[in-house]
């Protein structure tokens, strides 16, 4: 399991377009991170999105990245990721940082 002791769990959400099938499903675009808080590695990954493989893509974005790199993992969002909920994602990803630099000492 999870070493709660180095790891930390953050969450955050971000809107997206009425029309969009996240809307209608989970209201908003959620995400869940798990990072280690020394390194800020992220180590897992999870969203509420309907697709399958739009849940891999995402997770093949975060996977592995220092959560800090914001630059890097924001311009590989813009580059890769052209769903609807992009924006939210970008949104969703802003609140795990500032989680993260809130927490990570505790």
């Amino acid at each position: 399991m999870y070493n709660l002791d180095e790891n930390i769990y953050l969450t955050g959400h971000g809107r997206t377009h009425e029309n969009n099938p996240i809307t209608k499903l989970f209201i908003c675009l959620y995400m869940g991170l798990l990072v280690n808080k020394k390194t800020g590695e992220i180590i897992e990954v999870d969203a509420t999105v309907q697709m399958d493989l739009t849940k891999k893509v995402i997770s093949e974005i975060f996977y592995g990245k220092n959560i800090l790199d914001e630059e890097e993992i924001i311009e590989k969002i813009n580059k890769f990721y052209f769903a609807s909920s992009q924006k939210a994602l970008i949104i969703a990803y802003k609140e795990c940082i500032h989680k993260f630099k809130k927490n990570k000492d505790l």
